[in-house]
């Protein structure tokens, strides 16, 4: 969505990395619960129960969650602690979840099929446009219901670790859209014929897994319109062909270019969901106490050294501050420099911000 050029960018050298291991590991531990939850415990009397859940890090119910965590974790999926203690502490949060969405959907009917990391690998391609087809990928879970006249709703869940930056869940809404298309045209994905699909009212929702383990979980529901999806699957197509650039709010990591040595240059503070330059992020409710995950764009106004022991405070005009967290590396930043980084941020006062790293790099002036 954002990429200046027709070819793929060469491998990225320049830009420091900060380790977001943690984060990853967490988000991945949740999804990892929600699974054998899901396919172990709910598909079996179709229903949802946080008690069920509650009990799974208990006695000899331990053991078998243990066993399935071991499989799942690796280099590609680390699940970080996963001792009995840390998998209780997730499980509050996620029961509420469970009972949240167990509450949702009743207004469906009756649950008859529920499915968790659902495989898009068929061994062939789902078409889902005349320019987009679907090869890999894995839908969080999947839920069919049935109402009292015979109806059919399939509810697609994308669950997310935190809902909290509103502006930039745009890509998350898309890969939603995705999955809702490729159950559309493969019913069987999902124990459906394709009459039954036909005649079936799909939904799509993003449903939050993470934060405040206290808090209620967030809900975003995704646009399920035939047209409107068809015409963001067009016109993903005509970017993915373009040489021309085009950001915005989805400005994110997931973009390849955003960090590369030869980097998108289209990319401004002014076209991302948080702008340390605006008056607009240290006024706002919505940014104050709250992390929230983005990208952004900055301009050091002094000389500003980073490293893993210093204060690492990044000065902008009329006294405001934000202070860098995660710092692994030395660097000195002099003042008027261009720094493009992501990571979770939070406003602390109406001058003090603070930002956990996951990735910066200074741009070329």
């Amino acid at each position: 969505m954002a990429q200046p050029y027709g070819a793929a960018p060469p491998l990225v050298s320049l830009t420091t990395s900060i380790d977001s291991t943690s984060a990853q590991a967490d988000g991945n531990l949740r999804h990892a619960l929600m699974e054998f939850y899901l396919n172990t415990i709910a598909s079996e009397d179709h229903t949802l129960d946080g008690k069920q859940m509650k009990a799974m890090a208990k006695g000899e119910n331990w053991d078998k969650l243990y066993q399935f965590l071991e499989s799942k974790n690796g280099p590609q999926c680390p699940l970080g602690n996963f001792s009995q203690l840390d998998c209780r502490k997730k499980l509050k949060k996620l029961r509420k979840t469970v009972n949240f969405l167990s509450k949702y959907l009743q207004q469906f009917g009756e649950i008859k099929h529920i499915v968790a990391e659902l495989s898009l690998n068929t061994g062939s391609a789902i078409q889902i446009s005349d320019s987009v087809e679907i090869r890999s990928g894995e839908v969080d879970a999947v839920f069919v219901l049935e109402n009292v006249n015979g109806g059919i709703t399939v509810v697609v869940i994308d669950w997310k670790r935190s809902l909290s930056n509103k502006r930039s869940l745009e890509q998350y809404k898309r890969q939603c859209q995705v999955y809702i298309r490729c159950i559309q045209e493969k019913p069987s994905l999902v124990n459906q014929s394709i009459g039954q699909m036909k005649s079936a009212d799909i939904r799509g929702c993003l449903i939050e897994i993470g934060g405040d383990e206290g808090t209620i979980p967030d809900l975003v529901n995704v646009d399920n319109n035939p047209a409107k999806i068809e015409d963001f699957l067009e016109k993903a197509a005509e970017r993915y062909e373009s040489t021309e650039s085009t950001s915005g709010p989805h400005c994110s990591s997931w973009c390849r270019w955003a960090f590369a040595d030869e980097y998108c240059r289209s990319i401004t503070s002014e076209v991302l969901p948080i702008n340390f330059h605006s008056d607009l992020f240290w006024t706002e409710l919505e940014f104050h106490s709250k992390w929230i995950y983005s990208l952004t764009q900055l301009t050091t106004s002094i000389d500003t050294v980073l490293e893993p022991t210093g204060k690492n405070v990044i000065h902008f005009n009329n006294g405001r501050e934000l202070h860098l967290k995660n710092v692994n590396f030395h660097r000195a930043i002099p003042a008027n420099s261009v720094i493009r980084a992501e990571g979770s941020i939070v406003r602390k006062t109406p001058k003090l911000a603070h930002m956990h790293l996951k990735q910066i790099k200074v741009l070329q002036n």
